[in-house]
C-alpha cells in the first residue's frame, strides 16, 4: 500500500506545479491534502472534500499543524464535485486525488460506493485541465470494495486514448482485497 501512495505522489509531483489547483476528493486523515498543499505552494490552492466531519476535522488539524493556509474544506460527497468547484469558484484543477474505501481507524461501514465514485470520477475527467493527472487508489478490502474497483476499471478502460492515458498499478502478489492504483493523465 505504502509503495502505491509513493508511486502516486511521485507521478503527481511531476505535473502539479506551484501556483496551480488540486482537489482531494476523499480527505480521509488529511495526508493527501497536505501533500497537495505543499506541491501547489502558497500561490496555489487545494479543495479538501469529505462526507464525514471526522475526516475533515483530522485534515484541518493536520493542515494547521503544518501551517497551511491554502486549503478550502468542504463537507459533502465526492459525487458533488462539479457543484462544489462552481460554488467555490475554484479554478480548473491540475490534479484530483481519490482514495476509495473507508476512513482508516474509524467506522468501516461508511464506505465509498461504486455509483457515486464513478460519477465523481466522470466529473473529475471533465474538469481536470489538459496536462493534469487524476489518482485513484482503490482499497478493495471492505464489503463492496472489489465491486467498486471493477466499476472504476470498466469506466477507465473505456476512455478514449486520444484524450486520456490510463495506467493501472498493483502489487505483485495481488489478491481480490489488495489495493489498486489508477493514474489517469489528461492529454
Amino acid at each position: 500500500m505504502g509503495s502505491l501512495v509513493t508511486l502516486a505522489h511521485s507521478q503527481i509531483r511531476e505535473v502539479l506545479l506551484p501556483g496551480t489547483r488540486a482537489i482531494d476528493c476523499t480527505a480521509g486523515n488529511g495526508h493527501d491534502t497536505v501533500f497537495l498543499s505543499h506541491c501547489v505552494g502558497t500561490n496555489g490552492g487545494v479543495l479538501s472534500i469529505d462526507i464525514q466531519q471526522e475526516a475533515l476535522s483530522k485534515t484541518r488539524s493536520l493542515c494547521s499543524q503544518e501551517g497551511l493556509s491554502n486549503v478550502i474544506f468542504v463537507q459533502d460527497s465526492h459525487e458533488q464535485l462539479s457543484k462544489i468547484v462552481q460554488q467555490h469558484s475554484f479554478e480548473t484543477p491540475r490534479c484530483i486525488v481519490f482514495n476509495l474505501g473507508f476512513l482508516p481507524r474509524s467506522e468501516s461501514s461508511l464506505t465509498t460506493k461504486s455509483e457515486s465514485s464513478c460519477r465523481a470520477i466522470e466529473q473529475a475527467l471533465a474538469i481536470t485541465q489538459s496536462g493534469g493527472i487524476i489518482s485513484i487508489l482503490a482499497y478493495r478490502g471492505h464489503c463492496g470494495g472489489a465491486e467498486e474497483e471493477r466499476a472504476v476499471r470498466d469506466l477507465l478502460e473505456g476512455l478514449p486514448q486520444r484524450s486520456f492515458a490510463v495506467q493501472r498499478h498493483g502489487v505483485r502478489n495481488e489478491r481480490d482485497d489488495t489495493p489498486v492504483l489508477w493514474m489517469v493523465r489528461v492529454l
